[in-house]
């Protein structure tokens, strides 16, 4: 049998993230580094050769011409596609984290548990699944939910600030999303070095590994897992 799709592709699922945000990056470096103002005011321009249309816009000294330099329209819908983007990452992360408790599928104990524990990881599958569903809705656009205003002068928008709102609050659930996927597979390795104790690591993973292991101890025996969930995304956050 192949290997699930949301392990198979996740260089795609990250390399789609990374390009988008990528290209956020460079279009927020235009937009920080440039002038939006409106009007743009021209000091010391003649009318000279001006057309009819532009005529209108002169006066004594100089011109004041209406521009659209304000407009954020190309990095709003990077935002929404970015969105788009996390939220599959989202999904693909809470469906690995579901099949890491599935003995079938890892032949370890069923819920990562261990020969102390009751539940284990069985009743923890709900909070990350929320989250990758809160991403999922909070990735619909908003950019096209406006109405016309300022006497029908201000025909178009783009709702920016709540298309970033958005997005910043899916990161804050991808964290939390992906620190529940560690906590399971730190889990899994743990119990695989068990049946194991010659299992091999790749560095990256064994440095990861190494240092989450200080801030998230393995569970032997049934604990309340909020402040793990809490630290876990906290680590992820600031692991470099």
């Amino acid at each position: 049998m192949q290997d699930p799709l949301s392990y198979r592709d996740a260089t795609y699922l990250f390399a789609a993230l990374k390009s988008s945000i990528d290209e956020l990056e460079k279009l927020m470096q235009i937009q920080l580094n440039s002038s939006d103002d409106n009007p743009g005011i021209y000091i010391g321009k003649s009318s000279k050769d001006a057309s009819f249309q532009e005529n209108k816009l002169f006066t004594n000294g100089g011109a004041v011409v209406p521009t659209s330099n304000f407009e954020p329209l190309l990095w709003v819908v990077e935002f929404e596609k970015a969105s788009i983007v996390l939220a599959h990452n989202s999904k693909a992360s809470a469906h690995r984290t579901i099949k890491l408790s599935d003995d079938n599928f890892t032949h370890l104990s069923r819920f990562l548990g261990t020969d102390k524990t009751i539940h284990a990881f069985g009743a923890m599958q709900k909070p990350f699944v929320s989250l990758a569903g809160e991403n999922e809705f909070l990735a619909n656009p908003a950019s096209l939910d406006y109405s016309p205003v300022a006497g029908n002068i201000e025909d178009i928008a783009t709702n920016a600030p709540f298309v970033v709102q958005k997005f910043q609050k899916q990161i804050d659930n991808f964290y939390h999303i992906l620190g529940m996927e560690l906590i399971h597979a730190a889990q899994a390795i743990d119990l695989r070095k068990q049946k194991d104790p010659n299992l091999k690591l790749s560095k990256s993973t064994q440095k990861l590994y190494d240092k989450y292991r200080k801030v998230v101890k393995f569970m032997d025996i049934d604990r309340p897992l909020s402040d793990d969930f809490k630290n876990s995304a906290k680590f992820l956050k600031y692991y470099k």
